[in-house]
């Protein structure tokens, strides 16, 4: 769906899809229907597998519809909240939180909630599995990522030179 959208922006980026993909209106429908697909979803059946499927692609749909939302640029309060100093913060860790979120909850699940004789299910795993895996990215940011990208001023940059266009006879 992210390369369709990015396709389809490139040849057509003021087209009816793509101003419907990236306004409010889409972008709310696509999420009722994946909050609706949620409910109805069951994995006995067919009928759950076909729902499964349905709602993958929504799913990916909607995240394409918010990337292209977020190529145009917020505004308003979601614009404003997107770039309050925490969530961009967010953004500057937010590698490390995809490399880390995986791995948090089964370690406090498996070894640190047990020995600490605290319950390992619930929404306070869940939540300080959160905080954890926050705590960890800004701690791999400002360790590892910050200072290996700093590095990169020592390596000189140059562009590589492209390549000729050929002409085509027809």
């Amino acid at each position: 769906a992210g390369a369709w959208a990015a396709y389809a922006y490139r040849e057509q980026p003021t087209g009816a899809l793509m101003r419907w993909l990236g306004s409010r209106t889409g972008l709310g429908a696509i999420v009722l229907l994946v909050a609706v697909m949620f409910v109805v979803r069951t994995h006995d059946s067919f009928i759950g597998l076909s729902v499964d499927v349905v709602l993958s692609t929504v799913m990916a749909v909607m995240w394409a519809s918010l990337v292209l939302h977020a190529c145009q640029g917020f505004t308003g309060a979601t614009g404003q909240v997107l770039t309050w100093r925490p969530i961009t913060y967010l953004g500057q860790i937010s590698y490390g939180i995809y490399l880390y979120h995986g791995i948090m909850l089964p370690v406090l699940q498996l070894r640190v909630l047990p020995r600490l004789g605290l319950a390992t299910e619930g929404v306070v795993p869940v939540l300080a599995a959160v905080v954890l895996t926050v705590v960890v990215a800004a701690l791999s940011f400002h360790l590892f990522e910050r200072p290996l990208s700093e590095l990169k001023r020592f390596v000189p940059y140059r562009a590589r030179p492209q390549p000729e266009a050929v002409p085509v006879n027809t």
